[in-house]
């Protein structure tokens, strides 16, 4: 990246700010506003996520909470739609609504314990982050609203597999 282009990205994501929530679409986008606290706002709204899960959504029948995730993340995803067209950034860091759908399908599989729902957390926060194997490809590859929901949503998935094997394996 040149330091033009660098300079150029700066100057939009900093326009995404308070004075952007009151488009409704990047108020959803960024979790209320989660996405402009800085620094970190995807492991916050991952952080989030969990304190919300834990009181709200864990009680929930896995059905219910299946059906709401899906509909947050086409909402999510046709709103990023149009979001797009009105930033030049691809997937700003502001956006975290992906990292709520993400870590949420993290936990929907696993029981309401503090060891487990801290484990998804930090198993979820390293993927997310480190984007290995195919999700780094998907980050890469798929692009618009899909894409930046995609990545997150296969790092939860990833995630939730990875603790159900542990814990089968751990106790057998």
């Amino acid at each position: 990246m040149t330091k033009e282009n660098y300079l150029d990205e700066v100057m939009i994501i900093s326009l995404l700010n308070f004075e952007s929530l009151k488009d409704l679409r990047f108020f959803w986008l960024s979790l209320f506003g989660v996405g402009l606290i800085k620094p970190a706002p995807g492991t916050i709204a991952s952080l989030l996520t969990v304190l919300l899960w834990w009181f709200f959504l864990s009680d929930l029948s896995f059905i219910y909470q299946v059906a709401l995730l899906c509909t947050y993340v086409v909402v999510s995803i046709l709103l990023y739609r149009s979001f797009a067209e009105t930033v030049a950034v691809e997937d700003p860091s502001e956006v975290v609504a992906d990292e709520f759908a993400g870590m949420w399908l993290a936990l929907i599989f696993l029981p309401k314990e503090i060891a487990s729902v801290a484990a998804a957390f930090l198993v979820f926060r390293l993927l997310d982050i480190g984007k290995p194997f195919f999700i780094g490809w998907i980050d890469k590859n798929v692009h618009g609203g899909l894409g930046v929901m995609a990545d997150d949503l296969v790092a939860g998935a990833v995630t939730s597999l990875l603790l159900l094997l542990a814990v089968y394996f751990i106790t057998s």
